[in-house]
């Protein structure tokens, strides 16, 4: 969750949508948000994030043009994807400087036939003519030149956004501190995501995202290999790597003296490179999950993700289990009797040989 509530000022960062493990903010902490502010308050929303789950996007946008008093959004940093329809829902849009908007058509993943993906076709069309009406209502475009505006993946500066009528001003920074104004431009940061799967996105935005591991990784071979074996983890040294060398501590009378090897150039820092371990397992059991689920096996995630199965071999194997179950079908409509929902703790838990609690 990464919704904060200051009086009648609500801050919205990271993935739209409930990711539990990125920052992110879903419809029902908005709209609990906004019954805190109070339905007819006035209410400014800080809004900085890269986009997320568009039908997610869509439920925060109705909450938030559902707000009975005058709605005041601002873009800070960054509003892409189904942040940008969110930014739609207010009744003044206003783009702090620096800040980018970026408006795209909606794109997801199937597994299965060409009947399945057909459905996938009908679904995506359906919703990006559904933002497509939302983004010319704001902006007093036809329809159909918002919707080139999204198969085109736009990327917009300030002064673009309001030109093309997806905002309302840009805003402007005191001049000294203490200065009347009516928002407070604080500097912000694209918030964290993977910047890279869009299209067109910025070169500096990539560049951003790949410095700071946002958003999933590739799946390595074997994401544990990222995390050295703790008897055989370099130890972090606090010692400068230029300059003169600092002289050695005294050490007790009568104790041995402990030889400390020099640092190697490439010290490997164990805290982040666990947390990259973690982010690209969560990633690669996610995605597991996901298609088992769609495979219609849910059951099947959990042995995959404990054997580190690679991900065409994951794909290989249920598209052949889906061959035979429709070679031998006893009821194609239903999971297999007692098949369970995918647990991605549990699952996780398998993986790195944690007990069951």
């Amino acid at each position: 969750m990464s919704v904060i509530v200051d009086q009648s000022t609500i801050v919205l960062t990271g993935t739209v949508g409930d990711y539990f493990w990125d920052d992110s903010f879903s419809a029902a902490e908005v709209s609990l948000a906004l019954a805190q502010v109070g339905h007819a308050n006035p209410v400014t929303i800080r809004l900085n994030s890269g986009g997320g789950d568009a039908a997610e996007g869509a439920a925060i946008h109705a909450a938030i043009a559902r707000h009975a008093g005058q709605t005041t959004l601002v873009v800070e940093g960054i509003a892409a994807s189904a942040a940008s329809l969110v930014a739609m829902a207010g009744d003044e849009i206003v783009m702090a400087p620096g800040s980018i908007m970026m408006i795209h058509d909606p794109a997801t993943f199937t597994f299965g036939t060409a009947a399945d993906h057909q459905v996938t076709v009908n679904y995506l069309t359906a919703q990006a003519v559904s933002y497509a009406g939302v983004y010319a209502a704001q902006s007093g475009k036809a329809a159909e030149a918002a919707r080139a505006d999204m198969i085109a993946e736009t990327w917009l500066d300030p002064e673009a956004a309001v030109a093309a009528g997806y905002a309302d001003r840009v805003g402007e920074a005191p001049a000294e501190p203490g200065t009347a104004e009516i928002i407070d431009f604080p500097l912000r940061e694209p918030s964290a995501f993977a910047y890279a799967q869009y299209r067109n996105a910025p070169e500096p935005l990539r560049a951003l995202a790949a410095t700071k591991g946002w958003g999933p990784p590739r799946r390595s071979q074997a994401a544990s290999a990222v995390v050295p074996n703790r008897q055989t983890e370099t130890p972090m040294t606090t010692q400068p790597t230029g300059g003169a060398n600092p002289a050695p501590a005294p050490q007790p009378q009568g104790s041995a003296t402990a030889t400390t090897p020099a640092p190697a150039d490439n010290v490997v820092d164990i805290t982040t490179a666990r947390s990259t371990a973690r982010t690209e397992a969560l990633a690669y059991a996610r995605e597991v999950g996901e298609l088992c689920q769609l495979a219609g096996c849910p059951d099947r995630a959990t042995a995959f993700i404990a054997e580190d199965t690679p991900i065409e071999q994951v794909r290989t194997a249920l598209v052949d289990a889906k061959a035979q179950a429709a070679a031998n079908p006893v009821n194609p409509t239903q999971p297999p009797a007692g098949a369970k929902r995918f647990d991605l703790a549990r699952a996780m838990r398998k993986r790195f040989g944690q007990k069951e609690v």
